[in-house]
């Protein structure tokens, strides 16, 4: 709405290198206020899975050569060639000083840094630790994770953005053992079950009812 044509860049990380910066940063503490029955592992592929979605739904209705795509692992495996790849696209010439994001003449002005001297960065909360771009860091999970947690719906959308999940391979659609699972929309009052409201549905609902639509 703001922008003519814009063009979107669709950044993804592997699931379970997102879940693993999830529980080290342990951020279920700090999002959703509300209650709910996830733990913090579960929270954070629910997170993972509908962003995705999300993103994929609004892709759909942008012509293809105004979005393209990247994984945080190619972007750290090879950051020049990734770069210079979405400079094209982008159509603006690639400068070296894109890649230099550590280097101690840009302390004092960073692009991760907010317009005021007090703002506090947005983004990875980690990124002042780092002194280099680190390719090992994207596949760091591995050390963490030895067992496959995840549910079906987080495996097909992980290949649908071209990571492989071989420990999948053979599994049935009912060897799955998450939390994450589907609700049928049109039966869901069989065995007294509901379909609950979201939060932002029942805001919305409040504002009718005060408001008017």
């Amino acid at each position: 709405e703001t922008f003519t044509d814009p063009i979107y860049i669709h950044l993804h990380r592997h699931p379970y290198g997102m879940i693993n910066s999830f529980e080290e940063a342990k951020l279920h503490q700090i999002f959703f206020r509300y209650p709910h029955n996830f733990n913090g592992r579960e929270l954070a592929e629910l997170i993972w899975l509908h962003s995705h979605h999300n993103i994929f739904d609004f892709l759909d209705r942008i012509p293809q050569q105004r979005h393209t795509t990247i994984s945080f692992e190619a972007m750290t495996a090879n950051p020049r060639v990734e770069m210079e790849r979405l400079c094209k696209v982008i159509g603006v010439p690639f400068e070296p000083k894109m890649l230099a994001l550590y280097e101690a003449r840009q302390q004092k002005q960073r692009m991760t840094d907010g317009i005021y001297a007090e703002s506090k960065m947005l983004g990875d909360v980690k990124f002042h630790t780092h002194q280099q771009i680190d390719a090992s860091i994207a596949e760091r999970w591995r050390e963490r994770y030895q067992e496959d947690f995840l549910s079906m719906m987080s495996c097909q959308m992980a290949e649908r953005l071209g990571y492989s999940t071989p420990q999948n391979a053979n599994k049935s659609a009912t060897s799955y053992k998450s939390a994450i699972t589907t609700i049928n929309k049109n039966n869901t009052n069989t065995n007294n079950t509901r379909c609950h409201l979201s939060f932002a549905q029942q805001r919305l609902w409040f504002i009718d009812q005060l408001e008017g639509a």
